[in-house]
């Protein structure tokens, strides 16, 4: 059974009351730093694997996954590295350029770093809530002031 024009009509309207009603309560000026920390974190950095090789360069393969309709330029992770007693051995940053994935991905993307000491551990994380000192670090932060 087809719905008559008039019920098509009220679910419409109802549908843009429903995504107005934020509005009305307050859609001031927005925070550009706040906005770019809630893109970022709608992107999953997986880590699939790494190697090191005898110069010391480490080649870590990841799979980069986001929205579809991103506006996020680049994405910044840090990459921390860990000797075999698991003492810290390093601490690296990485940006992604974002421009050619299609529909957020996923895509796979190779980070190289170079002169790295000999590691047994690795971890990238995409800092999704940065301190006041990881903010230099963070490309998408560069220029941006909280409001």
């Amino acid at each position: 059974m087809k719905h008559p024009i008039g019920l098509v009509r009220v679910v419409r309207l109802v549908a843009l009351a429903a995504l107005s009603i934020p509005c009305l309560t307050g859609c001031g000026p927005s925070d550009p730093v706040a906005d770019v920390l809630a893109q970022r974190a709608r992107w999953e950095v997986i880590p699939q694997n790494w190697v090191q090789d005898d110069a010391g360069t480490v080649s870590v393969s990841v799979r980069l996954a986001g929205p579809p309709k991103s506006t996020l330029g680049s994405l910044t992770v840090r990459v921390a590295v860990a000797d075999a007693a698991g003492s810290p051995a390093g601490e690296y940053w990485h940006t992604f350029d974002l421009a050619g994935i299609e529909r957020g991905g996923p895509v796979d993307r190779l980070i190289r770093l170079r002169d790295v000491p000999v590691i047994e551990e690795l971890d990238i994380d995409p800092i999704y809530a940065p301190t006041e000192d990881q903010y230099t670090h963070i490309q998408e932060l560069s220029g941006l002031t909280a409001e």
